[in-house]
Order: C-alpha cells, then sequence, then structure tokens
C-alpha cells in the first residue's frame, strides 16, 4: 500500500469511496442526506482548490482517502478520513493519519469532526492521542451532533 497525495483525475474515485464509506454512518443515524452523501463530483472537484487530497493505494485503487487544510491559526484540519468499507479495521485510516501528522509534523495542532453517535470513530481517533473538545449540531442536520476532536 502506498500514500501519496492526489489529484483531480482521482476525484470521481474518491467521491465514490466516501460514499460507500460514510453508508454506515448515514445508517447510524438513519439519515442519508448527509453532505458526504450527497456532495456531486463538481463540488469535491472544487474542494481539491481547496484542500489538499491523499490517498492509499493498493493495486492501482484507491481504498482510503482523506483531506486537509492548514487553518489560519496554523492548527491542521482533517477531514472525511474514509476507507474502503472491505479494508476497515486493516491499519488504513491509522496509516493515513500518521502520515499526516508526521507531514504537517509543523502545525499547532491537529482538529477533526465526527459524529457524537459514532463511538467507534471516537474510539479510534483516542487511540491516536485526539480529545474531545465540544460538540454541536450540523447546520441543517439537527439530529447530527458532531464532536470536535483536537491533537496538540
Amino acid at each position: 500500500m502506498q500514500i501519496k497525495r492526489a489529484t483531480i483525475s482521482d476525484a470521481e474515485e474518491i467521491l465514490a469511496l466516501q460514499k460507500q464509506a460514510f453508508h454506515s454512518e448515514a445508517q447510524l443515524h438513519d439519515n442519508f442526506n448527509i453532505p458526504p452523501l450527497v456532495q456531486t463530483l463538481d463540488s469535491i472537484i472544487e474542494d481539491f482548490s481547496k484542500y489538499e487530497f491523499y490517498k492509499s493505494v493498493l493495486n492501482n485503487r484507491i481504498i482510503g482517502a482523506v483531506k486537509v487544510r492548514l487553518l489560519k491559526n496554523n492548527q491542521l484540519w482533517i477531514g472525511r478520513l474514509v476507507v474502503h468499507p472491505v479494508h476497515q479495521g486493516k491499519g488504513i485510516g491509522r496509516n493515513l493519519m500518521l502520515f499526516i501528522e508526521t507531514k504537517y509534523a509543523g502545525a499547532a495542532g491537529f482538529e477533526l469532526f465526527t459524529a457524537q453517535k459514532s463511538v467507534r470513530n471516537i474510539k479510534f481517533y483516542e487511540g491516536l492521542g485526539y480529545r474531545i473538545k465540544n460538540t454541536y449540531s450540523e447546520p441543517g442536520h439537527d439530529d447530527i451532533v458532531l464532536v470536535k476532536m483536537i491533537k496538540n
């Protein structure tokens, strides 16, 4: 498996992967209208101008991805860490996170969001040293409470 920077030519494959990976989140919340599932190809292509995307590749297929952006306060925002459902639990998400943290070791800290109901995700991030800072409701999705997690 290799981790490398993704390009716009990977957008369609990353979007398809994102939709597969977030299907379980939608089931957990009984809401299939969440942003990762309704995002369009045009929208994710636009995201490539705002974020850096990284991908995990195995046998020429993207099996994991994440997007990041350095904020004005020198915090690195980490978003939409996704791993293909068949490959979950095999260390791919962990390797992507460790890659990002190493690549951006000069950042003042790291922050990300996950759903409060996603106990598995929270435990995953806590295992990497993240801690819960606060919670808030997703705009337009009052039924989904997000947890902001940070690591300094």
